[in-house]
């Protein structure tokens, strides 16, 4: 193959990637503001609600963990308001500024809310004056299901802390260190044998 065919081919190819990385999903985060900027000019003045779809929907989700708007789909709606609220608590009490902490902070919250939706459902059965089989199966699948969503919320909380707690820093200079009991760490092996 002669050097301009070589060369041309190469041009060809670099131009195609060229136009493939011009192209944008639906779902990117630029394509979605530009989508909701549009829908915000449909909108009314004074305004502020909107459903739960579309352009608006997908641009505030990028915002998550300031507006909780899949929070707010994740939880029974009698219990959105409380796990907004719960959610930007937390990210007060913990001091959360990176994203895996605001995220962990939301999984508390999500978790806590199960918690407290499974218990309602269970003392909402339990009023019942009579159960058949059928009911206690079902009052067994909640008590299992009420374990569950209490250890996520335990397991939640505990990653929170640890995500918070600073670094274990260490230093030392030494050629014998005692760490624990029975343990002994030697940095110096230079042992002579004789």
């Amino acid at each position: 193959m002669s050097d301009k065919k070589r060369l041309a081919k190469l041009i060809r190819k670099s131009d195609i990637q060229e136009e493939i990385d011009k192209i944008v999903l639906q779902h990117d985060p630029h394509s979605v503001i530009d989508n909701a900027k549009i829908a915000l000019e449909k909108i009314k003045k004074g305004h502020n609600k909107m459903p739960i779809e579309g352009a608006l929907f997908e641009a505030m989700s990028l915002n998550e963990f300031k507006n909780g708007i899949l929070l707010s789909i994740s939880v029974p709606e009698r219990y959105i308001t409380f796990s907004i609220n719960m959610l930007r608590l937390l990210q007060k009490e913990y001091s959360c500024t990176t994203i895996s902490e605001q995220a962990t902070a939301e999984l508390v919250s999500i978790n806590y809310t199960r918690t407290l939706h499974i218990q309602s459902l269970i003392n909402q059965f339990m009023l019942k004056e009579s159960m058949n089989k059928v009911d206690i199966a079902y009052l067994a699948i909640l008590s299992k299901e009420l374990d569950r969503a209490n250890r996520h919320y335990i397991m939640a909380i505990y990653s929170l802390k640890l995500l918070k707690q600073p670094a274990l820093k260490v230093n030392i200079k030494t050629n014998t260190a005692i760490v624990g009991e029975n343990q002994l760490i030697q940095a110096n092996q230079n042992v002579n044998s004789i």
